[in-house]
């Protein structure tokens, strides 16, 4: 019997459990992104949100947002052609205390760039989520810890 969890199963697990417990409220309003449209070239703008449907995508900042559907972003299902500019500084301080074995720390590390990034949460490939996914194992103290943290 195979008992390792995909990333996409942890992904799950995780999203469902930040969701449920009310954890999540996004303080980062925007994030700069760039869409790889499947016609209309790569715009470049900010995504205010993430639905189940497409990305809210404004070309300014603080601008109005419209939903372009994941329909329109070149890519078979969750690996849409999404680039959320923001992913390497962010995530440099838990990657490296993940690599260094210190789990604990990293989960409260990725928690507080997830909790930050709520905003793009339910969109596919998102760094705000290799937070669940980095995470070794579902039912370890360092995950409950980063989905029950405040």
């Amino acid at each position: 019997m195979n008992t390792t969890l995909s990333s996409d199963v942890l992904r799950c697990l995780a999203l469902g459990a930040l969701f449920s417990t009310g954890l999540v409220s996004a303080q980062v309003r925007e994030t700069p992104v760039t869409l790889a449209l499947v016609e209309g070239g790569n715009p470049q703008g900010y995504a205010q949100g993430t639905t189940d449907q497409g990305v809210l995508f404004a070309t300014s900042p603080g601008g109005q947002a419209q939903l372009v559907p994941y329909t329109r972003i070149r890519g078979e299902g969750l690996q849409k052609l999404i680039r959320f500019e923001e992913r390497a500084e962010l995530l440099g301080t838990p990657r490296a205390l993940f690599s260094a074995g210190q789990y604990n720390e990293a989960a409260a590390a990725y928690g507080k760039v997830a909790r930050d990034y709520a905003i793009i949460l339910s969109g596919p490939q998102n760094f705000a989520t290799e937070a669940p996914v980095s995470v070794p194992i579902a039912g370890s103290p360092a995950f409950f810890r980063l989905v029950q943290s405040p």
